[in-house]
């Protein structure tokens, strides 16, 4: 049994087995593995079963249920998924939240179906089961299939049956 109080190495340290070290201060790179041969790192959170782990055998780095992804100094941002529901939050609300891209795309979860797209430049189109339903354009909106509001705002004079009736929308 060694026993001291520290403990100066210049040059590399081999360890075979398991090394227990209460707290670690690493001043410099630190490698795990070697190039395409890797190893697993857990990263184990302060509640039971919140971790993160580099797999490195799927090359991912897994966030447990309700570990969380923040960004930010104020912890602004948030992704994560809470065991039944998958989240991107702005909890301070400090922005607004942007997503860029020149062509914006919603899918389903089994990637079948578009639910939603934003062209730059072009058009944003809304979907109802993987069909186009409401489509902007150039000169104003595109809607396929009926068009059903739940009320109606204008004013009407009934007519008799056997009168024609001509109707502008625009004055009403």
């Amino acid at each position: 049994v060694l026993t001291a109080t520290s403990l100066d190495i210049s040059g590399d340290i081999d360890v075979d087995g398991t090394t227990n070290l209460d707290a670690v201060n690493i001043d410099g790179a630190v490698t795990v593995g070697a190039n395409d041969q890797g190893y697993d790192v857990t990263l184990h959170g302060d509640t039971a079963a919140r971790n993160v782990v580099w797999d490195s055998s799927a090359d991912s780095l897994i966030f447990s249920d309700n570990a969380k992804a923040i960004f930010g100094a104020g912890s602004d941002l948030k992704i994560f998924h809470d065991g039944s529901d998958s989240w991107i939050s702005d909890d301070a609300g400090t922005g607004n939240l942007y997503v860029r891209s020149n062509d914006f795309i919603i899918l389903n979860a089994p990637n079948n179906e578009t639910l939603f797209r934003a062209t730059q430049d072009g058009s944003v189109i809304l979907y109802h089961n993987n069909a186009i339903k409401l489509a902007t354009t150039a000169t104003g909106a595109a809607i396929t299939g009926a068009v059903k509001p739940t009320t109606y705002q204008e004013t009407y004079v009934a007519s008799s049956a056997a009168s024609t009736v001509t109707l502008d929308l625009a004055t009403a």
